[in-house]
């Protein structure tokens, strides 16, 4: 009777570790869709004849009511010339408009665009030179979710292996071990590609909660590996061990609520 409840509990335990997994990959095949918060690209050209200069940026969002361009700054020869602000941006793939300056041929125009849930873009134009100037930043974001997404799955499918198979196969050890710490260098290939992402951004590495709890994801899975390898080398390896459990739990749920913080921040999820 006892092993039949046991057996029960095992199988509910691998359910709901399986409907976990499957959401997990829901989400990451999700993240691929989530645009970074700032714009991608920025476009300048000028009318000398009528002295308008016209903006136009990639700014991919859920919900422009939420998320958008909420400012622009225009710069002449170096100094401060015009601001404009905004509370919504014209659609949810981009950002333009037409403003008057009173420029000569001799002057360096310089715009840059600000988004109200973080990171900003600049193009600068020489009217010296030429009449039309952009700037695109690089696409890193699918690198980073992958990164995370993969990482994440590592290290559950490590966690399934102590829980299902300790006691029951001898090499579980084996296969625990490099999927967590696999799992781990592939995190922190994430988060490394995140601080790359918002530097050529130009915004605030901490603007949102996301970025909070990814750093906080971040130290878990380090302590995690820590407090799993002092379990072998400590006298009272049943503390350490459950504490190295205990943190790996608390570990995948900071990783899914990030990941949940993530699609929060870009306007997927209202």
């Amino acid at each position: 009777m006892k092993n039949n409840h046991r057996k029960n509990d095992e199988n509910f335990s691998i359910r709901c570790l399986l409907i976990f997994v499957l959401f997990i990959m829901a989400l990451s095949f999700t993240i691929p869709g989530v645009i970074a918060h700032g714009p991608s690209k920025i476009a300048l050209e000028i009318d000398d004849e009528l002295n308008q200069l016209k903006v136009t940026l990639d700014h991919k969002v859920a919900d422009p009511s939420k998320h958008y361009i909420y400012q622009i700054v225009i710069r002449k020869n170096g100094n401060d010339y015009l601001d404009f602000n905004y509370t919504i941006q014209p659609d949810d793939t981009s950002f333009y408009h037409t403003y008057e300056v009173n420029v000569t041929e001799d002057d360096v125009v310089k715009v840059t665009a600000y988004c109200n849930v973080g990171g900003e873009l600049s193009a600068s134009l020489d009217l010296s030179k030429e009449t039309a100037a952009q700037t695109e930043n690089p696409k890193l974001w699918p690198y980073h979710a992958g990164l995370m997404g993969a990482g994440l799955l590592c290290m559950l499918s490590a966690v399934i292996i102590a829980k299902f198979l300790k006691g029951k196969k001898k090499w579980w050890l084996k296969i625990h071990k490099p999927l967590g710490t696999f799992g781990g260098l592939l995190s922190f290939g994430g988060l490394v590609m995140a601080y790359i992402m918002v530097e050529k951004a130009g915004g605030d590495h901490f603007s949102v909660p996301h970025t909070y709890l990814g750093s906080l994801t971040m130290l878990a899975i380090i302590l995690t590996a820590i407090l799993g390898n002092l379990q072998f080398k400590v006298k009272n390896k049943k503390y350490m061990a459950t504490l190295h459990r205990w943190i790996g739990r608390i570990c995948l749920a900071l990783m899914l609520f990030t990941i949940l913080g993530g699609l929060f921040a870009a306007g997927v999820i209202r």
